[in-house]
């Protein structure tokens, strides 16, 4: 799970300087972080972290909520929403395309 989260950060921070947006590196630390308000690129990270080991690894939404002591409906609530997002918003589809090809090279 761990190096999930790791490339999957790396590729929204390269993702976000790509795009010249202002913004604090997203770090595995910062995912399940619940002491304050998350930004947008943690969030992003968040649920494409949810998305691939939902769908890529297997993991199931129960193994994934004890993980990142959220619910298990609010993990399933990011999953649809990115799954939905990757054909509509340019954001989610860069990113999207960029995990799939880290797949297709075997860093995950």
């Amino acid at each position: 799970m761990r190096r999930v989260e790791t490339v999957v950060c790396d590729i929204i921070n390269s993702a976000q300087d790509v795009q010249a947006t202002k913004h604090n590196d997203v770090t595995p630390s910062l995912l399940y972080d619940n002491s304050k308000k998350c930004t947008s690129a943690v969030s992003l990270a968040r649920q494409f972290v949810f998305m691939v080991l939902h769908d890529s690894f297997g993991f199931s939404y129960k193994q994934i909520s004890h993980r990142s002591n959220m619910r298990e409906t609010s993990i399933m609530k990011c999953v649809r929403k990115v799954r939905t997002l990757i054909f509509i918003d340019t954001v989610y589809s860069t990113i999207n395309r960029l995990v799939v090809d880290a797949l297709k090279d075997g860093l995950l």
